[in-house]
């Protein structure tokens, strides 16, 4: 059984269920934060391990069953209500979050992208750096500092310019608004000056053709064109303007197919997004890489079809595990 772990409101899941319904394939879709969803326990003892989760009180799900999990995007598993005082939610919460993941990682089976271990680290935009670099990826000349001193010396260093970047994704709920990549100019070098207080990611300008997003599923590689120069809000960062610029299948060379796959595979990934630039000479500069970045919108501008091969991946992967299971 493949076990789907996702909040509800992720649209990506039905288009791959929608494939696995098709190849007859059995699976469990779960959300973490449902608090109908939250009942789970281990038995131990006595040579015995046993290790259930609910969907609710009627369907229980046996976990030793699964042989994939999906960990796409959960939520945090059982938040109570505001009404509790924080320290009793941050201990709560902990608690239940320490139950839910070390139940899952005791399980023998595989994980899509992988487990949250990997995947959190697979994500730290500093170590995949490391290893794009080891394996041969162009990238741009990179600083990641908290000092003042940095960001002029980039900014003195660059011919076209510098951008910044935040290591970690922040969304402001609240007001809508997200953290996007920015260039600085003369005038603004002041303002940035309180990076002192958090270190940010100073990487020099890139003249672009266009921008790529490649998805890689297993050994599949699917890349798409984003032609963001074509629109002044989308030309530093296309997320400004993504559904508004035009979007085109891209053959990538064979060598730079296998890299992808390569770095993926080296941060112990079954799945990845990964941001490159085309520059004008037709280089291929590689920017970072989401273990579990979104897809469909490609698929739905392009045709690519994503959904089918994570579906198949999933189905693949079960079948193993089932064909060892029964040795």
């Amino acid at each position: 059984m493949i076990l789907i772990i996702s909040c509800v409101e992720d649209v990506h899941v039905l288009p791959v269920t929608r494939h696995l319904d098709e190849m007859a394939v059995p699976y469990k879709r779960i959300d973490p934060a449902a608090s109908e969803q939250s009942f789970f326990e281990i038995k131990t003892g006595r040579g015995r391990y046993q290790s259930s989760i609910s969907g609710s009180r009627r369907d229980t799900i046996a976990l030793a069953r699964s042989t994939v999990i999906w960990y796409r995007r959960p939520t945090s598993p059982g938040q109570l209500p505001e009404r509790y005082l924080p320290d009793i939610l941050k201990y709560v919460n902990s608690n239940r979050r320490a139950a839910y993941f070390g139940l899952l990682h005791q399980l023998p089976c595989d994980w899509l992208p992988a487990t949250p271990m990997v995947h959190d680290l697979a994500g730290n935009k500093t170590y995949q750096l490391s290893v794009a670099n080891e394996l041969g990826f162009f990238i741009p000349l990179t600083r990641i500092s908290a000092a003042p001193e940095a960001l002029l010396e980039m900014y003195s260093r660059s011919r076209n310019g510098i951008v910044i970047k935040s290591l970690m994704p922040f969304v402001d709920s609240e007001h809508k608004t997200m953290v996007f990549t920015r260039t600085v100019d003369r005038r603004e070098l002041r303002r940035y000056l309180g990076i002192r207080y958090a270190p940010v990611i100073i990487q020099e300008r890139i003249e672009k053709r266009s921008e790529l997003r490649i998805t890689v599923v297993g050994e599949e590689v699917f890349a798409a064109e984003i032609h963001s120069q074509a629109n002044s809000r989308a030309r530093i960062d296309f997320r400004r303007a993504s559904h508004e610029i035009e979007h085109r299948v891209h053959k990538l060379p064979a060598a730079v197919a296998k890299r992808c796959v390569d770095l993926t595979r080296q941060l112990g990934l079954r799945f990845a997004a990964i941001d490159m630039i085309l520059t004008p000479e037709g280089k291929y500069v590689f920017l970072e890489i989401n273990p579990n970045g979104q897809w469909l919108w490609i698929e739905n501008a392009t045709g690519l079809p994503i959904a089918e091969a994570i579906a198949r991946l999933l189905a693949e992967c079960h079948s193993k595990r089932k064909q060892q299971r029964s040795r």
